[in-house]
């Protein structure tokens, strides 16, 4: 393992463009994919970094050494693997319709951030995936504010780990067993 004191260091030992080529390779594979930010409103200071998806949670899982469900449900990274899945989940409902690419995520300077921006034809969806079985009550609180200041967001919506589903300030929280991408 090597560990670095620095970025630069860093840099030093993975120089953009090879990072950049082995994420294109690895783009090509079918192994990740790239959720582009979404930046509609140039005077905020947004994030423009897209996150990466790995397309397989099964190999995901198996690069972490997760191998039965009970270990993934008290696995640390249990949230951002149950993301990728709804992610996943959306992607494909976009491929098998035909539909371009619309799928972006959202993050600004103040860490306001939603884990996915749908661009449909009549304005914008959020979407906050949460792993947690139990809803919190501060779940919509980001997309609220977010909400605020994109002015065609038509829809919003949670996808949660747990079972039924509710609204919760004009936002609907629904099951991953409900879940219609």
């Amino acid at each position: 393992m090597i560990i670095c004191s620095s970025s630069a260091n860093l840099r030093r030992l993975f120089p953009v463009n090879t990072a950049k080529d082995w994420i294109s390779i690895l783009e090509t594979s079918y192994i990740l994919r790239r959720l582009p930010p979404w930046f509609a409103n140039v005077n905020k200071q947004l994030s423009k970094t897209p996150k990466l998806f790995f397309l397989d949670t099964g190999l995901v899982c198996c690069l972490l050494g997760i191998s039965t469900p009970s270990h993934l449900t008290s696995h640390p990274l249990r949230g951002a693997i149950f993301e990728t899945f709804v992610v996943n989940e959306m992607w494909k409902r976009q491929a098998n319709a035909c539909q371009p690419d619309a799928l972006y995520h959202y993050r600004d300077g103040a860490k306001n951030e939603v884990d996915v921006v749908e661009a449909t034809g009549e304005g914008l969806r959020l979407t906050e995936i949460k792993s947690g079985a139990t809803v919190a009550t501060d779940w919509t609180r980001t997309i609220e504010r977010v909400s605020s200041f994109l002015p065609d967001v038509k829809a919003s919506r949670v996808v949660f780990g747990g079972q039924g589903s509710s609204t919760r300030h004009g936002t609907t929280v629904v099951s991953w067993r409900n879940f219609s991408p």
